[in-house]
C-alpha cells in the first residue's frame, strides 16, 4: 500500500496534478481511496467528480481469455463531495467532519491557533492550500469522512480469485490535465499489517519519553495509538486522547522517529507500554514489542559543580568540586565521565565514594572534557556540566619530509610532502626563497590542510 501523505503534497506545482490511489483487499469487497496532488486539481476535482473505472485482468490466478480486460464503469455519475446540508448528522459526531466541511464549503478557511489567541497557522494567501492539506488530511482520519468528501469508493461486486485494474479520474478536466490514476489489485491480497518498530522509552520523574521509528512504514500508517500497561502487561490501555498523526514531511525531515510524553500515575511502579499504527482504511495493527520501565523520583540533593581542572607535572590531570557535605548520605558515590568533545559521548574512567572531591585522571588524552555524576542511594542521579581539561602543548608536529617539486614547462611549480603522523596536527604553511641561504617568505595565506 501507498500513503498518500496529502497533508505536504500541496508542495508540488500546480501544473504537476494527478490522482494517487490506494486500495485494500477484504476478500468479497475491495475499498479504493484516492486524493489529488494539488490545491487547484482539488478545487475543480470537487466541482466535476471522479470517475471509477474497472478492469479484469485475471480469473481464478489465470488471465482473462478476452483480448481486452473486461471493462466495468462502477459509477453511473461522478462521485463528488455531498451537499453541504447533508454534513450535519456527521459533523456532530465526528469533528473530522465539521474540518473538512469548513475546508470544502465555508466561506473563509482561517486556521488559529488556540493558544495564541487567534494567530493564523497559514496567512490569507495560502487559503486554497489550507483547505486542501486540511480536508484531506481529515479524509485519512476517518473513512466516513473520506467518502463524505468524494475520496472514497468500496467494490462489493468481486469474485474470490479475481484481479483488477482500477482507474479513477475527473471528468471535464478542460482548466488543466489532472492525470488519471489507477492501481492493480486482486480479492486474495489480504496481507496482515506489519506492527511498529524501534519502540524505545526514557523514564524519569512521572514521566516517560516514548519514541518509535517513523519511516519504516509511513507509507503504511496515518496514525499511531499508544498503549499502556500497569498490571505487568496483562491488560492495556490507550492513553493518547486522539491518534498520533503523522504529520512530518517525507521530503524534508527532521527526525526519523515519533516522540511523545506520558505522564505516569507514580513513580517506582513497572509500567509497561507499546504502540499501534492505524491506516487511512481505520485498520489497527497489532501491538509493537512493549517496553517496560518505571518512574525515578527527582533526587533530594543537588547538581555537583566541577570547580576546576589542573594539569600536573607528572602528566596527569585532576578534577576537583564542590559538594555539600550534608547531603553526603543520599550518595552512593561520583563517577567521573570523559569525551573528547563536549557532546560526544561520554564513558565512565573513575569513581569516588560521596565523601571524595578531587579525581586523578592518570591517562588523559591530549582534549579531555569532564562530567561529574553524583549517583543517589535510589538509583537516581545528577551530572554536573562538562569541564575541559587539556594537556599542556609544548612539542610541535614533526617536521614534513617526503617533499617532491616539480615544475611543468609553462612555469607551474607542483609540490607535495607526505602527511605528519601526529594527532595534533592542524595543517602546513609553504615558504619560498631564491636561494636556500635567505630569508624564506610566506606563499601560503592561509594554513593548507592538502599535501
Amino acid at each position: 500500500m501507498i500513503f498518500l501523505s496529502p497533508l505536504y503534497s500541496f508542495s508540488q506545482e500546480y501544473g504537476n496534478a494527478e490522482i494517487k490511489i490506494v486500495a485494500r483487499s477484504y476478500g468479497d469487497s475491495i475499498t479504493l481511496r484516492w486524493a489529488t496532488t494539488t490545491p487547484a486539481s482539488w478545487s475543480l476535482c470537487n466541482k466535476n467528480g471522479f470517475i471509477i473505472e474497472r478492469y479484469q485482468i485475471t480469473k481464478n490466478g489465470k488471465p482473462v481469455k478476452n483480448s481486452l480486460p473486461l471493462k466495468t464503469v462502477l459509477t453511473s455519475e461522478p462521485i463528488k463531495p455531498w451537499p453541504l446540508q447533508e454534513w450535519s448528522s456527521l459533523v456532530q459526531e465526528n469533528s473530522n467532519a465539521a474540518i473538512a466541511a469548513q475546508a470544502i464549503y465555508g466561506n473563509s478557511f482561517l486556521v488559529e491557533d488556540q493558544q495564541q489567541g487567534g494567530m493564523h497557522m497559514l496567512n490569507k494567501a495560502q487559503e486554497l492550500e489550507s483547505r486542501f492539506s486540511f480536508a484531506l488530511f481529515a479524509a485519512d482520519q476517518s473513512l466516513k469522512v473520506a467518502e463524505a468528501s468524494g475520496l472514497k469508493f468500496t467494490d462489493k461486486n468481486v469474485a474470490k480469485g479475481e484481479t483488477y485494474v482500477y482507474k479513477v479520474y475527473s471528468p471535464n478536466a478542460t482548466t488543466f490535465t489532472i492525470d488519471t490514476g489507477t492501481v492493480v489489485i486482486g480479492t486474495n491480497e489480504n496481507y496482515p499489517l506489519p506492527k511498529p518498530m524501534g519502540l524505545k522509552a526514557e523514564f524519569s520523574d512521572k514521566t516517560v519519553l516514548l519514541s518509535w521509528n517513523k519511516t519504516y512504514f509511513e507509507n503504511i500508517y496515518s496514525t499511531y495509538i499508544i498503549e499502556r500497561s500497569s498490571d505487568n502487561g496483562i491488560t492495556f490501555q490507550q492513553v493518547n486522547g486522539l491518534p498520533i498523526a503523522n504529520v512530518a514531511s517525507s521530503i524534508k525531515r527532521s527526525s526519523e522517529n515519533f516522540y511523545r510524553i506520558d505522564s505516569l500515575p507514580e513513580n517506582n511502579k513497572k509500567y509497561l507500554y507499546r504502540v499501534r499504527g492505524i491506516t487511512i482504511f481505520e485498520e489497527i495493527s497489532a501491538p509493537s514489542e512493549a517496553i517496560e520501565g518505571m518512574g525515578i523520583s527527582l533526587p533530594e540533593y543537588i547538581t555537583p559543580t566541577i570547580s576546576s581542572v589542573k594539569n600536573e607535572k607528572d602528566g596527569s590531570i585532576v578534577l576537583y568540586w564542590q559538594y555539600p557535605q550534608e547531603y553526603n548520605h543520599k550518595l552512593k558515590e561520583f563517577e567521573i565521565l570523559r569525551s573528547d568533545k563536549a557532546n560526544g559521548d561520554y564513558t565512565v574512567i573513575g569513581s569516588t565514594p560521596s565523601i571524595g572531591r578531587n579525581f586523578r585522571d592518570s591517562k588523559p588524552n591530549r582534549v579531555n572534557y569532564y562530567i561529574l555524576r553524583a549517583k543517589g542511594v535510589e538509583n537516581n542521579s545528577l551530572m554536573s556540566f562538562p569541564a575541559l581539561g587539556q594537556l599542556i602543548d609544548s612539542i610541535p608536529p614533526e617536521k614534513p619530509t617526503g617533499i617532491i617539486a616539480e615544475i611543468s614547462s609553462s612555469g607551474v611549480l607542483n609540490l607535495k610532502w607526505k602527511k605528519g603522523k601526529d594527532e595534533d596536527l592542524l595543517g602546513y604553511k609553504v615558504y619560498m626563497a631564491n636561494h636556500k641561504e635567505e630569508e624564506f617568505t610566506l606563499l601560503s595565506k592561509n594554513i593548507i590542510q592538502d599535501t
